[in-house]
């Protein structure tokens, strides 16, 4: 009889599976959503994940407003690169992604439920919008662009939008990190002598003073961020 190594020699080329998306995603967790694109230049449909742990210990009562449960299972952004040989990891984040539910702010609806995970041009984007059913009308979006370059994720733009439901004004701050470049807009309802309310409309180029250096990899990077925009923000 003929030792196992011996036959592995003679099996054909692709007679081992190659790693599927399945084989990325743990016991215990689920596949939420993925999206396919072109990450690094080289034509293959790489993909992003958003994984969920399904754990019943992170699910919480909540006897206030809000949810009547809240889902705390954690979720983790992953990144696979499409290789000849099956999907390999390219990028993990863990903390970037917030739960389903808050429990500091139980009225807090899914950030990904009208946010999401997009590639568009081989820039990986990240859009969390937070609104609260309960408690306010403020609405905040927040997009995160990250391009893999030499090995780095590093952050290339952020956009910030700021707006409430029972209002017309608005603000939006963009942030280009690869040209250095923001741009701040905005619509604000001001009163004029007459009484009467008017909307303006602001625009205001500016340079960025400094960068975030800020990286998928990381896993402050909502952290590091806030630091930033507080002494940076338009």
């Amino acid at each position: 009889m003929k030792a196992w190594w011996m036959l592995l020699a003679v099996l054909p080329v692709g007679a081992l599976a190659a790693p599927a998306v399945q084989d990325f995603v743990p016991q215990g967790w689920k596949l939420e959503r993925q999206v396919d694109g072109d990450l690094n230049g080289d034509g293959r449909a790489d993909k992003v994940l958003v994984l969920q742990q399904q754990d019943a210990a992170h699910w919480q009562d909540n006897p206030g407003l809000g949810a009547p449960r809240l889902n705390l299972n954690p979720r983790t952004l992953l990144v696979l690169w499409n290789t000849p040989q099956g999907y390999r990891e390219a990028v993990r984040n863990t903390t970037l992604l917030p739960s389903e539910n808050s429990e500091d702010t139980p009225c807090l609806a899914d950030p990904l439920e009208e946010g999401g995970i997009s590639i568009r041009k081989q820039v990986l984007v990240v859009d969390l919008h937070y609104w609260l059913s309960c408690g306010s009308y403020g609405v905040n979006h927040m997009q995160y662009k990250f391009r893999h370059q030499q090995g780095a994720w590093p952050l290339i733009g952020l956009d910030v939008n700021s707006s409430a439901r029972n209002m017309d004004d608005t603000e939006q701050s963009s942030y280009n990190f690869a040209t250095g470049k923001a741009l701040y807009t905005g619509v604000k309802t001001q009163t004029t002598a007459s009484g009467d309310s008017k909307m303006v409309r602001i625009s205001k180029p500016s340079r960025i003073s400094s960068n975030p250096r800020v990286d998928l990899r990381q896993s402050d990077v909502e952290a590091k961020l806030g630091q930033w925009l507080e002494r940076n923000a338009l």
